[in-house]
């Protein structure tokens, strides 16, 4: 699933929610402020899900260094 559709398929599931709801139905006032809680929703979820996976720790590198390893396999060679 590319992107787009991942955006698409959150909007339609938070956008029936938000229409099958009560507050759509009042004054014109509470309309507004659903449907822009609504939009908020969406747009956390979009962006959680671009993000991809959250590591276990906060300092964990993506990929070791490279430079520190050939340099740790010299020093070891020295000795």
């Amino acid at each position: 699933m590319t992107e787009q559709e991942l955006a698409l398929s959150i909007f339609r599931k938070k956008y029936e929610e938000w229409s099958d709801g009560q507050e759509r139905n009042q004054d014109g006032y509470s309309y507004e402020k659903s449907y822009h809680e609504m939009i908020q929703d969406v747009a956390n979820e979009v962006f959680k899900a671009s993000l991809g996976a959250v590591p276990k720790s906060v300092n964990q590198k993506k990929t070791p260094d490279i430079i520190w390893q050939s340099r740790d396999k010299e020093d070891s060679s020295a000795l």
